[in-house]
């Protein structure tokens, strides 16, 4: 078999343009009856809500001086600076990111399917490193009879982002916290 070269038509090029010239009215044909984001129908899966605690402990000291003599004794005073988050999971399935996570820390959180059944099995899964209150990176639990759901992990000293799949049925949620100093925000840019 000879290589050949093909070479277009001198319709080909009219006809390619002509085809590119009507899928784009039609598209912008199509776009202009749509004036947000809630004309869109997007498979979501069901509402869910979640709430997380964060405790950041923080150690102060403070130097004193006994008879003249300096003598530097710590009196550490323990001050709790907590957060309290509350979200709702996106059209994607996405819980808005959760930072001030320091590393190795344990973090308790609920989730709400005000939808769910009493008893429906979810299963969470740490994806990027950390532990579950079981030991393990996954475990399998119930909604209890308000349709939540409690768990806690622990991510560990490594900083950045941990994401944590719940998994009820085929609805998929994730939980994301960052670990560390906030980037800047021409970092965080994908």
């Amino acid at each position: 078999m000879k290589n050949r070269k093909l070479v277009p038509n001198s319709l080909h090029l009219p006809l390619i343009y002509i085809t590119a010239i009507i899928l784009l009215l039609s598209y912008t044909g199509q776009s202009q009856d749509l004036h947000s984001i809630d004309d869109f129908e997007v498979q979501s899966g069901e509402k869910a809500f979640c709430e997380i605690k964060i405790s950041n402990p923080s150690l102060t000291g403070n130097a004193k001086s006994n008879s003249g003599v300096k003598k530097a004794q710590q009196n550490k005073t323990k001050q709790v600076d907590s957060k309290k988050y509350q979200l709702q999971a996106n059209e994607f399935g996405l819980f808005d990111q959760v930072s001030g996570i320091q590393p190795k820390q344990k973090v308790p959180v609920q989730l709400n399917y005000p939808a769910g059944r009493v008893g429906e099995k979810v299963a969470i899964i740490m994806l990027d490193g950390g532990t579950l209150d079981n030991g393990k990176k996954v475990k399998v639990t119930q909604l209890d009879t308000q349709k939540k759901m409690t768990f806690e992990l622990q991510v560990t000293s490594d900083p950045g982002l941990y994401r944590v799949l719940l998994k009820k049925g085929s609805d998929t949620k994730t939980v994301q916290l960052w670990v560390g100093p906030k980037l800047p925000m021409s970092h965080n840019k994908l």
